[in-house]
C-alpha cells in the first residue's frame, strides 16, 4: 500500500469520526405524556409563584398563568401533563382555572 492510498484512508475515517461525534443525541429518548386535572387550594403566593395544593400533589406555578392575582385559601383547577414514559420533565402544567 503506498503512503498516499495510506494517508487518504486515515483522513476519510478521522472525518468520519469527527462528524459521528458532532452529531447531536436526543437525550431521554421520546417521552409521552397523559393529561390530567386536579382541584387544588393556594397554600402559599410569592412574587413570582404560587404553591397550590391538590389532591395529587403539590404544584408550584408561575404566577403567568393566573388571569388575576391569585390569594391564598382559593380554589383552582390545576390541568397538565404526567410523563407516563421517558426521562423528560415528569410533570407540565398548562393552565390554571378559577373554580
Amino acid at each position: 500500500m503506498n503512503i498516499k492510498n495510506y494517508l487518504l484512508k486515515l483522513t476519510v475515517a478521522s472525518l468520519i469520526l469527527i462528524v459521528s461525534a458532532c452529531t447531536p443525541q436526543e437525550v431521554g429518548g421520546p417521552c409521552e405524556y397523559v393529561d390530567f386535572e386536579d382541584e387544588a387550594v393556594v397554600t402559599l403566593v410569592e412574587k413570582e409563584l404560587t404553591v397550590l395544593k391538590g389532591a395529587a400533589r403539590t404544584y408550584e406555578v408561575s404566577n403567568r398563568l393566573f388571569d388575576s392575582s391569585p390569594k391564598e385559601n382559593e380554589r383552582f383547577i390545576v390541568k397538565g401533563k404526567v410523563i407516563t414514559e421517558g426521562s423528560c420533565n415528569p410533570l407540565n402544567v398548562v393552565d390554571v382555572i378559577a373554580k
